[in-house]
C-alpha cells in the first residue's frame, strides 16, 4: 500500500477504506482502455466537477506524478476544463500545487476529450459513462448523487 499516494494517511484512519480505495485506485489506473495521461485526465475532470481541490486532487496529482504524468499535462487538462467548472475553481486546482510548467509534452486531445466527459458525466450524477470512463466515473457519480 506504501506506494500509492494517500493510502498511508487512510490507512491509519480505517484499514478497511484503505484497502477498498487501494483496490479502486490500481483498477482505475491500470486500465487497459486509458492511457496514464488519460486516467489522470479523468481524475482530474472528476476532482474538479466536484470542486474536490484538498485530498482528491492532491492525492490524484501525486498519483499521475508517481506514475509518471508530466505536470504540463495535468496544467493543460485544468486549463481546458475551466470554462465547464468555472475559472476560480481552475485558478484555485493551479495555485494550489505546485505544479511545475515545462515545455515537455502536454495534454493530448484524446486526455482533454475524457476529462471534458468525465466532468459532464459527473455533473450529470454519473448517468450513463461509457466504458472507458465508468470505473472512474462511477464512483464519483455516486458521490454526486449523494447515495
Amino acid at each position: 500500500m506504501n506506494d500509492m499516494p494517500g493510502l498511508a494517511a487512510l490507512a491509519a484512519i480505517s484499514p478497511r477504506f484503505a484497502q477498498h480505495a487501494e483496490a479502486l485506485g490500481r483498477a482505475a489506473w491500470n486500465s487497459p482502455q486509458r492511457s496514464v495521461d488519460e486516467t489522470a485526465a479523468v481524475f482530474l475532470g472528476c476532482d474538479l466537477s466536484l470542486g474536490l481541490l484538498d485530498f482528491p486532487l492532491r492525492t490524484h496529482i501525486a498519483m499521475a506524478r508517481h506514475l509518471g504524468v508530466p505536470d504540463q499535462v495535468m496544467i493543460d487538462v485544468i486549463v481546458e476544463l475551466a470554462p465547464l467548472v468555472g475559472y476560480p475553481l481552475a485558478a484555485q486546482a493551479l495555485t494550489s500545487v505546485a505544479f511545475i510548467p515545462s515545455a515537455g509534452h502536454g495534454a493530448s486531445g484524446s486526455a482533454i476529450d475524457l476529462a471534458r466527459r468525465a466532468a459532464v458525466a459527473v455533473r450529470s450524477f454519473g448517468r450513463g459513462p461509457d466504458d472507458v470512463l465508468a470505473d472512474i466515473v462511477g464512483e464519483y457519480g455516486t458521490l454526486a448523487r449523494g447515495v
